[in-house]
């Protein structure tokens, strides 16, 4: 299916959404989130944002001004963010991971929850003294009395990027994680994760039971057990995962918080790139696309676009056909699990919306598009001939972006014209994947 031939049967009513087989306007979207719960941190996006600057490796990844794509889409702007290189992996996942795994932990010990305070280095100096650098003996013989808390094993299940960036930080906290994995992911991608000093753990099922039977050994690994990998002894599970579920709801929201790194380098980017072209008058940011797998960076999203600091910035979020869980939850109007099938867009290919993120997602996305394995893996070719590095779930948002501009009526719906600035977030690099089939038009009408 191409953006020019794509499915495109519209179903009306009075006060109707705008209802594709693959787009759909959210008539529930509000300009503000105002009205919805902030997130549980007392952290700011400028301290969260520090606490990233600290981390080893730390770099700003590049926003690119890509006229060539904002010309023939008849907009004055598009800005991909590309999230090919960030902290030494190839996707934006770790600044999500990160904070919450360093959240999650400073809770477990008792730290002080100020970032000033403790912040990373501060967590793994904590850790080191707790347990030492090898065979799990504490350096010091005054921390007998809070040795008594077993060494915390960091719990994660994945499509690929969230896990693999869950067992860096806690490699590099000194700490082994386990990561669990869906029987269909790709042996490379194992690969990548066990090179963290990960255990990986492979279940048979999709996303959702790999989260389902992640939670139940986390919780089974009980304070006192023997025989941990890492020699110390006795461990205890710590899930740092991005989908909530009922009983676990807190690691996920400081998850979403991690993100809020990425958008305002992406608002402080895109006013240096205003500087530097001597713009004049009143452009902004007036829309962004973003992936969407459970909804973590979507939910991030979200708030930045709508906060009183925007100008209703309108969210247009993508995922794939065969695992479009927000597409038709929008459509049904509640959070609806679906059966997914594998898509080159792996680490969005994810069968429940977090219900931490529902509300938010269901009140502040504008539209919702899903897209093909085979334009997506054609805008990853294209992506690579403009210099832009970009895996599946990264071009995905630039197809996507297409296929709304393909409609008229989706256009005037959402906004889009000559004096929008759209910022397309591509959120991972260059991988590996099966070249899909190349599909053939599938037209209902029009």
């Amino acid at each position: 299916m191409t953006h020019e031939a794509s499915r495109t049967k519209f179903e009306t009513g009075v006060k109707a959404p705008t209802i594709l087989s693959d787009i759909y306007i959210n008539p529930s979207a509000s300009v503000s989130t105002s009205t919805r719960e902030p997130p549980p941190s007392v952290s700011t996006p400028s301290q969260i944002r520090s606490f990233h600057t600290s981390l080893p490796g730390f770099n700003t990844t590049l926003l690119h001004d890509c006229p060539q794509l904002a010309r023939p889409l008849g907009v004055a702007k598009v800005l991909i963010k590309a999230e090919s290189s960030r902290l030494g992996l190839p996707a934006f996942k770790i600044l999500g991971a990160s904070w919450g795994v360093y959240k999650a932990l400073s809770e477990y010990y008792g730290l002080e929850d100020d970032v000033g305070v403790t912040g990373f280095e501060g967590l793994r100096g904590h850790i080191q003294k707790l347990y030492g650098d090898s065979g799990g003996h504490a350096s010091d013989a005054g921390t007998a009395q809070v040795k008594r808390k077993p060494k915390p094993v960091p719990f994660a299940a994945t499509d690929g990027n969230h896990g693999r960036a869950v067992a860096r930080i806690a490699n590099l906290l000194g700490l082994s994680a386990r990561i669990y994995v869906p029987s269909g992911m790709y042996e490379s991608t194992k690969l990548l994760i066990a090179s963290e000093e990960a255990r990986v753990v492979t279940v048979q099922g999709d996303y959702d039971c790999a989260v389902a039977k992640c939670w139940a050994d986390c919780q089974g690994l009980a304070v006192g057990e023997k025989g941990d990998e890492d020699g110390y002894g006795e461990s205890v599970g710590v899930m740092v995962q991005d989908n909530a579920f009922p009983g676990y709801d807190i690691v996920p929201r400081w998850i979403v918080e991690g993100y809020a790194t990425l958008l305002s380098e992406v608002e402080e980017q895109f006013t240096q790139l205003l500087e530097m072209e001597g713009e004049q008058g009143d452009q902004h940011i007036t829309h962004i696309v973003t992936p969407i797998g459970v909804g973590s960076l979507g939910h991030a999203v979200v708030y930045w676009a709508k906060s009183a600091a925007r100008r209703n910035v309108k969210v247009i979020t993508v995922e794939p056909e065969t695992a479009a869980c927000l597409h038709k939850s929008l459509k049904a109007g509640e959070n609806t699990t679906i059966e997914t099938v594998d898509t080159i867009m792996s680490g969005m290919c994810c069968g429940t919306v977090s219900p931490v993120s529902w509300p938010v997602l269901k009140d502040g996305v504008d539209a919702s598009v899903v897209v093909d394995d085979w334009t997506c893996h054609e805008t990853v070719e294209e992506l690579r001939g403009l210099g832009i590095d970009a895996g599946p779930c990264g071009a995905g948002c630039l197809a996507g972006l297409r296929r709304v501009m393909s409609n008229e009526r989706v256009r005037a719906a959402l906004g889009l014209g000559r004096d929008s600035v759209v910022v397309v977030l591509s959120t991972e690099g260059t991988r590996e994947y099966p070249v899909p089939e190349r599909q053939s038009a599938d037209i209902d009408g029009l």
